[in-house]
């Protein structure tokens, strides 16, 4: 039986086993046998790159790549999962639940990064949207519930455009007769199709899977997503299921490369990019909310990956590697914001105060997380957007560097406002701690951080080759 099959099997029947739970200590025991099969299916990506399976499926670095992000931050986020119930002492069918779709959920990315067929990658990117949703309705309130409606209806719409996408495609290989629409097959064939067709195909593509993205034009629904759901949820998004989103694109744009409308589609991830990060600017000068201010940050830092993919050369390195340690700083953060919560009790960064007299270990975490977000030496971000204005100057894209610049600038400028205003600003009379954080919980951030500024500081050759391996088949 073929590998893929067998951890499809794996993880569905520990899915319902988890759903047919009758209490959380068997719930979250069985997330064991889970965490074992995507290792597993980790080191079979990996030792496997460059094979096609199953017809439908081709193994390749970005996609072994961007499943090892995702299988660590697994891990961490099943242990902030237990500590956010342990917390709110929520009811076992909620519970077993949640943790059933969280395997569904990683399972349906997993599959998504490896899937060859863009209709087959349509399909799980879909499944992520069912969970998704699921997800964010944990807490059963009536924000909840709209913010859950709301993103499916979004979501679904903005995936019914990306498969008008992947059927104009169609349309176009119909006309000399290709009518698979693998990735593979296409790289070969597609400068035979017509580049009206490409470009219509790719337009709709990329404003569709922007919604996986959170990128513009359709981020709104990804920003109260993040909001609504459970902190580690909220880390899956933005360290997860941001980056297969950008696969989904890197599919197309891997595809397109060899073909005439080379230029055209960079510039079109160029405008998207630049205005990912122009909105991104306008909001977290207006953002109250601390997770919101994360969401608004990852719509920031996607941009920057797109804007480095449309500069090309070591551009397109750069968005890669960008996105990785985006993941695991922004997930850090969001576990940590679930730790301030739990201090305060709300969300309002104008609320909060004096972070770092009353939860000392938790501050640090998020000092060190606002700095790395924000790109400061030694984060290993950067080091990426280093390398993205490089390529951007390089590309003589002088105006778009100096405009993504300034926006930079202001960014900065409203994160270090919010950061100084929850570690060091006085509390207000009416405020009081609502609950002690045992340090011991912000271990894993700790991890985490360690591990970003081992990355800045000593940059991992094998990381780099790990990246240049995943784009070295597209022009230079």
């Amino acid at each position: 039986m073929e590998p893929i099959i067998i951890y499809l099997l794996i993880t569905l029947f520990v899915s319902a086993a988890m759903f047919f739970a009758r209490n959380k200590w068997l719930s979250f025991s069985l997330f064991i046998p889970a965490v074992i099969s995507q290792f597993w299916f980790l080191y079979w990506t990996y030792t496997h790159r460059g094979g096609k399976f199953l017809t439908y499926f081709r193994v390749d670095s970005i996609g072994v790549l961007f499943i090892g992000v995702i299988s660590i931050l697994f891990v961490f986020s099943i242990i902030h999962t237990y500590l956010y119930d342990q917390d709110r002492k929520s009811p076992i069918r909620q519970v077993t639940i949640q943790n059933a779709v969280m395997v569904a959920f990683i399972t349906a990315m997993s599959c998504a990064l490896i899937s060859d067929h863009l209709g087959l990658l349509w399909a799980f990117l879909e499944a992520t949207t069912v969970c998704s949703a699921i997800l964010i309705y944990f807490d059963r309130t009536n924000i909840s519930l709209e913010a859950a409606w709301k993103y499916f209806f979004i979501c679904s719409i903005g995936l019914a455009l990306a498969y008008v996408g992947i059927l104009f495609l169609g349309i176009a290989g119909q006309e000399k007769e290709h009518l698979d629409i693998s990735v593979s097959l296409l790289r070969t064939k597609v400068h035979e199709l017509s580049p009206i067709w490409l470009k219509i195909s790719f337009l709709f593509a990329i404003v569709g899977f922007s919604v996986k993205m959170g990128a513009a034009p359709l981020f709104t629904v990804d920003i109260d997503a993040k909001d609504t759901a459970p902190s580690p949820i909220g880390a899956l998004f933005s360290g997860g299921l941001l980056n297969v989103g950008f696969v989904a694109v890197f599919r197309f744009y891997e595809i397109f490369a060899m073909t005439e409308i080379r230029d055209w589609m960079d510039k079109v991830i160029m405008i998207i990019g630049v205005s990912s990060v122009f909105f991104a600017t306008v909001y977290l000068l207006k953002v109250k909310n601390i997770k919101r201010l994360l969401a608004y940050s990852s719509l920031e830092h996607v941009g920057i990956a797109l804007i480095a993919l449309a500069s090309g050369g070591i551009g397109i390195m750069a968005a890669i590697l960008h996105l990785v340690i985006h993941s695991f700083v922004k997930a850090g953060l969001f576990y940590q914001i679930g730790q301030l919560y739990r201090t305060y009790q709300d969300k309002d960064i104008m609320l909060h105060g004096e972070y770092f007299k009353n939860y000392p270990a938790g501050a640090i975490v998020l000092m060190i997380g606002f700095l790395f977000m924000m790109s400061i030496p030694p984060s290993a971000l950067f080091l990426t957007e280093f390398y993205t204005f490089g390529a951007l100057f390089s590309s003589f894209h002088w105006i778009i560097g100096v405009l993504v610049l300034g926006l930079l600038t202001v960014i900065f400028y409203a994160l270090t406002k919010a950061l100084i205003q929850i570690l060091f600003a006085q509390m207000l009379p009416m405020q009081e701690v609502q609950q002690r954080i045992n340090p011991w919980e912000s271990v894993s951030q700790y991890i985490i951080m360690a591990a970003v500024l081992y990355m800045g500081i000593f940059p991992n050759q094998t990381l780099i080759n790990f990246v240049a391996e995943a784009v070295s088949h597209l022009p230079k």
